[in-house]
């Protein structure tokens, strides 16, 4: 009989509220928030994709240049998606950077975007918070469908499964607005994923 696989949760945060990624300084704001070195884990796993520079100023640079040279500097300025492992997989750390690294891949093909895992004082908490630029390498602005949401299950499923980590939909956010989210089935994990 086959292992059970243990579920992974994809969160995008929303775009509405407080925390609706529309100002000026959100880029700043967002990107100081993943790279902070205190709040990533020991294993010090991040990186930046389709993005000149690799400090936290460059890469927001490089994310501000692509918006004026589209004329695209208003409105939505990132999305910001956490995925999370619960605890750290027993993955060697080389391997573990090089499968998080093809996974990221999935948003970097059009995207610029920027990622960090961090690992809250609370076990179970193994997550990386992503964030991509809303403008694409070609002037298109982002737009995360149900349709993007389930080829990113396939790829992280194709990538993951023989780690033993699985990515659920959550019915829930089946049939709810462009803003899908994957989900654990016990909603009381929700804090796992804040997006503050």
């Amino acid at each position: 009989m086959d292992k059970a696989l243990n579920r992974a949760i994809l969160k995008v945060c929303s775009s509405r509220g407080n925390n609706n990624y529309r100002q000026k300084g959100d880029v700043q704001r967002v990107i100081y928030y993943v790279l902070q070195d205190n709040k990533r884990t020991n294993d010090k796993i991040w990186n930046s994709i389709g993005t000149y520079h690799k400090s936290k100023d460059g890469i927001i640079e490089d994310f501000l240049r692509i918006k004026r040279l589209y004329d695209k500097a208003d409105g939505l300025q990132l999305k910001h998606l956490i995925l999370s492992w619960g605890t750290r997989p027993d993955i060697p750390r080389k391997k573990l950077r090089k499968l998080i690294k093809q996974t990221m891949g999935f948003w970097g093909k059009d995207y610029q975007l920027v990622y960090a895992i961090h690992e809250d004082s609370q076990p179970d908490k193994w997550h990386a918070h992503i964030v991509i630029n809303s403008v694409s390498n070609t002037g298109r602005k982002i737009q995360i469908t149900r349709s993007t949401l389930k080829k990113f299950k396939r790829k992280f499923n194709n990538i993951w499964n023989p780690y033993g980590y699985e990515l659920h939909m959550d019915e829930h956010y089946q049939n709810t607005g462009t803003d899908k989210s994957f989900e654990r089935d016990n909603q009381s994990q929700d804090n796992v994923l804040d997006c503050n």
